[in-house]
């Protein structure tokens, strides 16, 4: 039986449907419009226009004979007018990939397996009607799921929640591996990181370096303008270079592309989402990147070391079930050594990801008509202690 094939329990045609729309000034509750304001946050793969919509199916779609409400959430695309390190069909076809056909699959793969609700790699729910024009979702926030509020700060639940998915996704690598090799080789293997890093991006580069080296003292400054031109050349190389252990990868795995479900004020739940940049490549680096993208040095100093043991160990429970053994396929001594060789890529990642963490809430920059070197970097408060903490880590772990 060809999974991918599989279709969808019912399929819906906007034409054909009555759409009650919530545009991001009227979602039905604060928690809708939070998600796409978040949704829309300046990033180089949420370029979009995500709104909240009802769709109500005619008379007779249900089983009871009666109208069904679906919640949907949708990301249109937006025109970059100057932007060319990315193309924006190029970015949606590969969510759009995800949502209708390689879900199905991993979804399939953790029936068979017979893995519990709670243990399972979780998926938004995706619709057939997706195109690289718009990816349609169902809206999780009517299912209590809010984004990552960066003004409330990473939460250790959150990361512990957060890594663990990301385990279990480049867990289902492994056993596509071993399971659909075929497969694996003709769709996941060919994922390749869709930027191209032009002159553009290294005049935003430029820029934040610029800042960063305004926000040091000393010695430091010397030390971070070399590192500009190893950004420059070496970011890339880290994305698309070929590892003992390869994997789909999320390519930008981070805090604002995890919805979180609380209960009574405690985060119970999370649901990884934006697979626009997906890459087959080292699992390691979408590790490095949530961690150096989303924490800082206070959190990183008390709570690294059992994010690192979480992820392997979460990897090695979530293959038992498909009677695969973690030591056998990445070695928790191959996971250390391939972190080591990787980590200065988290201190890139910290640079340059310091600009979208800290852009102000008034100020959020205009990607559809500026090119990225155009883009004015003024950082909110919080990125001094943010950078400094950065280069301090990595000075006393040797890399600097």
């Amino acid at each position: 039986m060809d999974i991918s094939k599989q279709e969808a329990p019912f399929q819906f045609h906007l034409e054909q449907t009555i759409l009650v729309w919530a545009p991001s000034a009227a979602f039905a509750s604060p928690e809708a419009k939070n998600a796409a304001i978040c949704a829309n946050s300046p990033s180089l793969d949420q370029i979009s226009h995500p709104s909240a919509t009802d769709i109500i199916l005619p008379q007779g779609a249900t089983t009871e004979g009666c109208n069904k409400i679906t919640h949907l959430f949708i990301k249109q695309a937006t025109v970059l007018k100057k932007i060319r390190i990315v193309s924006i069909d190029d970015i949606y076809s590969k969510e759009v990939y995800f949502y209708t056909e390689l879900a199905k699959i991993l979804n399939h793969l953790q029936n068979d397996a017979n893995i519990p609700v709670t243990e399972r790699f979780n998926i938004a729910k995706g619709y057939e009607e997706s195109s690289e024009k718009k990816i349609i979702l169902e809206n999780l926030t009517r299912k209590g799921y809010k984004t990552f509020n960066r003004a409330e700060g990473l939460t250790l639940k959150c990361a512990e929640l957060s890594i663990q998915q990301l385990a279990k996704f480049h867990g289902l690598s492994l056993v596509m591996q071993e399971r659909m090799p075929d497969y694996y080789e003709m769709k996941i293997k060919k994922q390749k990181y869709p930027i191209t890093f032009d002159d553009d991006w290294n005049g935003l580069l430029a820029n934040i370096v610029g800042k960063v080296i305004d926000a040091l003292e000393g010695n430091m400054k010397g030390k971070v303008e070399k590192l500009l031109t190893k950004m420059q050349n070496d970011y890339q190389q880290y994305l698309i270079d070929d590892s003992a252990v390869s994997v789909l990868c999320h390519g930008d795995y981070k805090p604002h592309n995890v919805m979180i479900k609380e209960v009574a004020g405690k985060i119970v739940d999370v649901i990884p989402l934006d697979y626009q940049l997906m890459y087959h490549g080292c699992p390691v680096t979408d590790f490095v990147f949530y961690i150096f993208s989303g924490t800082d040095q206070l959190f990183r100093r008390y709570h690294l070391e059992r994010l690192k043991s979480l992820y392997h160990e979460c990897m090695g429970r979530f293959l038992r079930y498909f009677g695969m053994d973690i030591e056998t396929v990445f070695p928790r001594e191959q996971f250390e050594q391939m972190y080591k060789e990787r980590l200065l890529f988290g201190l890139m990642t910290g640079t340059f990801m310091s600009y979208f963490v800290f852009v102000p809430e008034d100020d959020v920059p205009d990607l559809e008509n500026n090119s990225l070197s155009e883009l004015a970097v003024n950082p909110d408060r919080g990125f001094v202690g943010w950078v400094r903490g950065l280069m301090d880590d990595f000075v006393r772990w040797g890399y600097l």
